[in-house]
């Protein structure tokens, strides 16, 4: 079998969306019956995995369109016009019965329903997050034409042959829109991957005693994480809680300067601490050392990856109350707070003061992720997605 993967992100990168593509691909390569052989459509940064039964095609390498950052811009605009004439040049290339099906990651899901309308092949839309609402959110001016992108939307989910959905809210928000054949496929715990001891402790980097607690996030530094959030409510408590510290890994250098300038006159300012990014294999043992591990996301629909391995790390998590959050996590396994500086920043010291409960959360998520966000049950679940297409085209 034959398949078009387009995943319209650096690949491979260490960060959400080219994490969980490569996760997708060592799934289908494995597959043998039939087996699958994919080329890979992607953008021209990132390295090369060696998977069996893997082609990879980049866009040019143009100068500008370099260190593309999570979320829409003009610079991802672009870099996906040189994606979509990849993906012509291979179905022209090859012709229109070369691809039995086009796997299509995100934006990637408009060039599959346009390649459907004029050559037949049918796709899969991997459906990461919700398109017209990460466009509105991004530019104001854009919230006019949300209408427009759902209508768009509407057609890409009706003639897909099936939806695979990362979160229970996009499952919802595609079937609103009269998608057939939506399946959820949640993202699972990274701590299942091989992980490498870090080459200094947390707490050796940041000359962190072992008597003191580490409040720890670890992701990008765009704005919908909430770091402002997160930053504005720890400032509110650091007095309160003297033997707390902050610790920020992850995010472009460019946001971490910006984060550093403006925490540079608070009080606080020692007792935080950031980092920058860090290997994905030193997740294991940053989140070991982690007093409680934070989550301070502001908006939008899929649930953060970091979830699933926050659950698995056996240490607490504080997350805001929002729908990205909820629909995985509840008060059993979690500390859930608005999305205020108060309300987060009085969670924080209930959680760093109440050792009970940051123990009874931990175990009650541990054991919560071990049943269901697993690597065995996300390769389950896409097996079961793909045989089923399989038998509907047979």
């Amino acid at each position: 079998m034959k398949v078009l993967f387009i995943s319209p992100q650096p690949f491979f990168q260490e960060r959400g969306t080219p994490i969980a593509t490569l996760s997708v691909l060592k799934v289908l390569t494995k597959r043998t019956n039939p087996t699958i052989s994919i080329d890979l459509a992607c953008y021209h940064e990132g390295s090369s995995p060696e998977l069996p039964n893997l082609k990879i095609h980049r866009i040019p390498n143009i100068s500008y369109l370099n260190n593309v950052l999570p979320g829409p811009s003009l610079k991802k605009l672009l870099c996906d016009i040189f994606l979509f004439l990849i993906v012509i040049k291979l179905v022209w290339t090859h012709g229109r019965k070369h691809y039995q099906l086009i796997h299509a990651v995100e934006e990637a899901g408009f060039m599959a329903y346009l390649i459907k309308l004029f050559t037949g092949i049918p796709y899969i839309y991997d459906m990461d997050s919700c398109m017209s609402e990460q466009v509105v959110e991004k530019w104001v001016i854009a919230k006019h034409l949300k209408g427009l992108f759902q209508f768009f939307e509407k057609r890409l989910f009706r003639n897909s042959q099936q939806i695979l959905a990362v979160c229970p809210q996009l499952v919802t928000y595609a079937e609103s829109l009269g998608a057939r054949n939506v399946s959820l496929l949640s993202d699972y715990s990274m701590l299942d991957e091989a992980q490498t001891p870090a080459i200094k402790s947390l707490r050796e980097e940041c000359g962190i005693s072992s008597a003191e607690k580490i409040i720890l996030y670890v992701g990008n530094l765009e704005f919908y994480q909430g770091i402002d959030l997160l930053l504005e409510s720890f400032h509110l408590v650091a007095s309160e809680i003297p033997d707390a510290r902050l610790v920020i890994v992850g995010g472009a250098p460019e946001h971490v300067e910006a984060y550093q300038r403006k925490i540079q006159e608070w009080d606080s300012r020692p007792q935080v601490f950031l980092l920058g990014q860090r290997p994905l294999n030193y997740l294991a043992s940053y989140l070991s050392e982690a007093t409680i591990l934070v989550s301070p996301r502001l908006k939008g629909n899929n649930t953060p990856m970091k979830i699933y391995s926050y659950l698995q790390s056996r240490r607490p998590l504080l997350a805001t109350a929002i729908g990205s959050h909820t629909q995985v996590l509840d008060q059993e396994i979690s500390e859930l707070a608005n999305a205020s500086p108060e309300s987060f920043s009085l969670a924080i010291k209930k959680l760093t003061q109440d050792s009970e409960r940051r123990g009874k959360i931990a175990e009650a998520a541990f054991q919560h992720s071990k049943e269901r966000y697993t690597f065995e049950a996300f390769a389950r679940n896409l097996n079961f997605c793909y045989d089923f297409l399989q038998q509907k085209n047979t």
